[in-house]
């Protein structure tokens, strides 16, 4: 069988932990992407950087009153300008519970309670994606056209299409393809995407439409045999035994509420779906997950990952991904739909 050309998005939610302990800039974001980078510049790849703009916005607001803040400032505000002055692509990530969060004896101490944009008032919401977009505009000089919610959590927050027209959002890539979440944190169901790439829609990012003006971006989701995944997880246990860049805590997990055990264990041997990630020892089922892609015929292959969860093994596992694919596939940047024909009417 010929299959078409697969379009490959490298997607990187470049931000800190959101748990007990966010981490240090230097080792969440700037050294990791450092190496990501390094990967990427051998085989003239360019990725897409979803900034966690509420955070950068936050420190903006606060580094006059804390040296160690300027400097955090510095170093982000630096690594997004290279990058996006060598091709890559700067997008727009919120994650807004760093709105009502604060910086103490450097250590920051971040508010849970508003982890969606629903989560706020509905006049701070607006104005903190507002002032957060216009912020990232003024540090790479152009325009930012793409979304992606904080925990994939857009679904929640009423007429998001609105708050994207009034902001100069077209393409959103919040939709975790097949997923369901239900927690004290993250909130969206996606188990009805109605594509596994990217397509048009109105008001409604789960209808598509191809009269609409948004296009949704999916992120690559499949599902994986359960006796292949423990398969894997064996083969690669020592290999992985190995700490990540990153030095923060993460959030408590993202149970569903009062999950029961038989919901758990059901929830594991029958939906045991893998998502296209750079995260922990995920580039392991790049490869599975990229030709079961393919398969279903779906061209545009969605890869996310957060530097804050890299580790050496797992970049090695992406660059041997990335070299198998080159050829064969094509590598762009989200901001490439935006020029394409599918936002044309």
């Amino acid at each position: 069988m010929n299959y078409k050309k697969s379009n490959i998005f490298i997607t990187i939610d470049y931000e800190l932990f959101m748990g007990e302990r966010t981490g240090s800039v230097i080792n969440c974001m700037i050294r990791p992407l450092d190496k990501l980078i390094e990967i990427l510049n051998k085989y003239n790849v360019k990725m897409t950087i979803y900034v966690d703009s509420a955070y950068l916005l936050k420190v903006y607001e606060l580094k006059s009153r804390h040296k160690s803040l300027e400097i955090d400032y510095e170093l982000i505000t630096s690594q997004i300008r290279s990058l996006s002055e060598n091709g890559h692509d700067i997008q727009l990530h919120i994650h807004p519970q760093w709105l009502h969060s604060d910086y103490s004896e450097n250590v920051w101490k971040v508010n849970p309670k508003h982890y969606k944009l629903s989560d706020l008032e509905p006049t701070e919401s607006k104005t903190l994606f507002a002032n957060a977009k216009l912020l990232l505009e003024q540090i790479i000089n152009m325009p930012v056209n793409s979304f992606r919610a904080g925990g994939y959590s857009i679904q929640t927050y009423t007429n998001y299409t609105e708050l994207f027209s009034d902001n100069g959002i077209v393409i959103d890539s919040s939709v975790l393809v097949e997923a369901y979440a239900d927690s004290d944190f993250q909130k969206y169901d996606y188990r009805l995407c109605p594509c596994y790439e990217r397509y048009k829609f109105k008001k409604d990012l789960m209808i598509e439409d191809n009269c609409g003006k948004f296009v949704e971006l999916p992120i690559s989701r499949h599902k994986v045999s359960l006796f292949y995944d423990i398969y894997k997880r064996l083969k690669l246990t020592k290999q992985f035994d190995q700490n990540k860049y990153g030095d923060g805590i993460a959030s408590a997990s993202y149970i569903p509420n009062n999950e029961s055990l038989y919901h758990k264990l059901f929830r594991l041997f029958t939906n045991n779906f893998k998502t296209a990630s750079i995260d922990n020892y995920s580039p392991i089922y790049l490869p599975y997950l990229h030709r079961k892609h393919r398969k279903t015929n779906n061209q545009d292959f969605v890869i996310i990952g957060h530097p804050k969860n890299f580790s050496e093994l797992s970049l090695y596992y992406l660059e041997q991904f990335i070299k198998k694919e080159k050829e064969n596939s094509r590598f762009l940047t989200v901001s490439s739909i935006a020029k394409s024909n599918l936002l044309q009417n």
